[in-house]
């Protein structure tokens, strides 16, 4: 099987995510070299591969644009291949899932073999002034936080690499 895992970023958390399920696929048996990570900034070409997971990560309620123009125009070809999706986000539960559903093409999101909801790392230090004001406001967050799920991780790479 080949795997591409994309994602967008903006400090890095949703990367060391696409990262450690790359790492969880290896582990499970997949080569490395079926393994691809690409991030969205790079490129917007939806490239060949059987499955494909996309992780976004949450700023003020709303994924990076390049993710959501990503999707909207390779839809047609997303919803011919198996699609994973995760969300780098703070929250859990219900208001993790709602910001998944405000934010993922709801046809893709009825599509995909899973949705996850990873969490995420917050440095503070390494904010912009505007998103320490945005953190600090709607999160409550004024100092480091982390809230990865590791066994949210490997559940998305279990539902992945099973036949």
């Amino acid at each position: 099987m080949r795997l591409v895992i994309l994602y967008a970023t903006k400090y890095g958390s949703t990367q060391l995510a696409a990262e450690a399920i790359a790492r969880g696929c290896e582990d499970a048996g997949l080569a490395p070299e079926d393994i691809r990570l690409q991030n969205l900034r790079s490129s917007s070409e939806l490239p060949e591969a059987d499955a494909i997971v996309i992780g976004a990560p949450i700023y003020g309620g709303s994924i990076p644009r390049r993710v959501s123009r990503f999707m909207e125009s390779n839809l047609d070809a997303l919803l011919r291949r198996r699609v994973g999706l995760y969300l780098s986000c703070l929250y859990e539960g219900g208001r993790a899932e709602r910001q998944l559903a405000d934010n993922f093409p709801a046809r893709l999101v009825a599509h995909s073999f899973g949705r996850y909801y990873v969490g995420g790392k917050v440095e503070v230090s390494r904010l912009r002034w505007l998103d320490r004001l945005i953190m600090k406001r709607v999160a409550g967050i004024e100092e480091d936080v982390d809230r990865t799920k590791p066994e949210e991780i490997r559940r998305l790479v279990d539902d992945l690499v099973q036949p």
